[in-house]
């Protein structure tokens, strides 16, 4: 499968609907994951605060807004997605998104955290485009981010009122998504795209791999 490439028209407007559709199935099944695990704090809000240097949230931006959704999809997409096609279209996406959810540690978001990576590695297998889930993946971490400013500098509450907003608007683009899209090829087993037999291991995807591969060690303490 192919990496990053330019958005065409019709990817370009699959983005947007398709980050609103895939916040509210987060936001969906994190009310099925809070009836399962008592630990549901953080599931709809980020646990985490802004530095208070201006230098240092920038770098907290660019760490956890970018290089986080590029690592991430380099990684779980585009790595374990062409590593596992072989075995057919649903166990790459369903292990890739497990594997992805899994890295995420916290009970109370291992199923909404499964649940939007599904849906990032399915739009990736069917469009064969990277920039397709990267695209709703930096999306989605700007809405978090975003929140958390929010939350820290107005209130809680308003942040809440915007989380709250955005899950409407997502429940109306799924319902879009679903009329518009051809769901007989998405859901089939084979999907829309053929394999092209082209090289799937890429520099980019080499140090993806092993800088999140030690990203993921350190945060188990490995070395500590």
């Amino acid at each position: 499968m192919q990496g990053y490439g330019k958005l065409g028209k019709a990817e370009a407007y699959l983005i947007i609907p398709l980050f609103f559709a895939v916040f509210f199935l987060y936001y969906s099944a994190g009310i099925v994951n809070s009836s399962l695990f008592s630990d549901t704090a953080g599931y709809l809000t980020e646990e985490l605060e802004l530095p208070g240097n201006k230098y240092e949230s920038v770098l907290f931006f660019v760490s956890y807004v970018i290089l986080s959704a590029v690592l991430e999809e380099l990684y779980f997409r585009k790595a374990m997605i062409s590593v596992l096609r072989p075995y057919g279209k649903w166990f790459a996406v369903t292990m890739s998104s497990l594997l992805f959810s899994v890295s995420h540690w916290k009970a109370s978001r291992v199923i909404p955290v499964f649940v939007s990576a599904f849906f990032l590695g399915l739009s990736y297998y069917e469009t064969d485009n990277l920039s397709v889930p990267t695209s709703v993946h930096l999306l989605n971490n700007l809405f978090a981010f975003l929140t958390i400013l929010i939350s820290s500098k107005i209130g809680p509450e308003v942040a809440y009122s915007a989380v709250l907003a955005v899950v409407v608007v997502g429940f109306l683009s799924l319902i879009v998504l679903i009329m518009v899209l051809p769901m007989g090829k998405i859901f089939s087993s084979e999907g829309s795209l053929t394999a092209d037999g082209k090289q799937f291991f890429t520099w980019p995807v080499i140090a993806a791999v092993i800088v999140y591969t030690a990203i993921l060690i350190d945060s188990c303490g490995v070395f500590r």
